[in-house]
């Protein structure tokens, strides 16, 4: 078996197993890179230098943009690959799982790059003088909600309680959450809805609808938010993520509770929801500006 008719198989795995959307499609675009790079040999030919030269690539590969991967997606491209060679070895197609003889990438993780007041204030802009109701509640549905892209992008009708404030979602590995809206954005949706959603079908369950008033697709969505993004003039890493970090970073600068922001992002471990304290150096420093204990001293000589 080569490794095309393998990673095919291994899909069509995940997804009788009701793997999330969002997962499938990671695990089979990672995959297909793999087999771009190693080439589509047979899966006994595998060995220790096709997973240590490919991961070797992606810590040094850049994006488009000219950035380098970040550490969690270097580390996400590992974790794929070895949950595939397992996969195999289960199957037995393969003598050995090549990846207990190899180790994770021992790197540390990116602090998450929040956008700055100044950047929101531009993109609203931007979104205000175009005059799109919708692309501005989508805006606010990031900046309120920390949503992730596919969770935007599967919000249903149903799910909406914008009286009692809040809204059913489902995250990674098809986990129903709830998310807490705040007033002015309960408010935006309840005028989107009643005035300017207007879908093909009566009957069509998502919130977020394109121009021919059809499901808004994951890629339309993504190419939105870049483009709001650009508009505004927005530096670094420029996509949906980077609204949810402004989201988890402006939530604890404002006094939110750090273990109500782990819950309202879903996060597993509160180590993943602490990076975001790291952001708020800016008020560190104004903090210590204020309160230096050498300056308090020298003052009262």
């Amino acid at each position: 078996m080569n490794l095309e008719q393998a990673i095919t198989n291994f899909v069509f795995a995940i997804q009788s197993e009701n793997k999330s959307e969002g997962t499938v499609r990671i695990y089979g675009k990672f995959l297909e890179e793999w087999m771009a790079f190693t080439g589509n040999i047979d899966v006994k030919e595998l060995d220790l230098h096709h997973i240590r030269n490919f991961i070797q690539r992606q810590m040094t590969r850049k994006t488009a943009s000219g950035e380098k991967l970040s550490n969690a997606t270097v580390h996400k491209y590992y974790a794929v690959i070895r949950t595939f060679i397992r996969w195999m070895y289960d199957q037995r197609w393969i003598p050995e799982r090549l990846t207990d003889r190899t180790r994770a990438p021992k790197i540390g993780f990116d602090l998450p790059d929040a956008m700055t007041d100044a950047e929101v204030e531009r993109c609203m802009d931007y979104l205000t003088d175009l005059g799109n109701f919708r692309n501005i509640v989508i805006f606010e549905f990031f900046l309120d909600t920390g949503c992730r892209l596919q969770e935007v992008v599967d919000l249903k009708m149903k799910d909406l309680h914008l009286e009692e404030g809040y809204a059913k979602i489902v995250g990674k590995g098809n986990k129903e959450g709830i998310i807490p809206i705040g007033k002015t954005l309960a408010r935006d949706l309840h005028t989107y809805i009643a005035r300017y959603r207007k879908p093909a079908d009566p009957n069509e369950p998502f919130v977020f609808i394109n121009n021919d008033g059809e499901r808004l697709q994951r890629d339309g969505l993504q190419m939105l938010i870049r483009r709001i993004l650009a508009k505004g003039g927005v530096s670094g890493k420029a996509g949906p993520h980077k609204l949810r970090h402004t989201m988890a970073t402006n939530y604890l600068r404002d006094g939110g509770n750090l273990e109500a922001l782990r819950r309202i992002l879903r996060h597993t471990d509160i180590k993943t929801t602490q990076r975001y304290t790291n952001l708020l150096n800016d008020d560190v420093l104004a903090s210590h500006q204020a309160h230096s204990p050498l300056d308090r001293l020298r003052r009262q000589r």
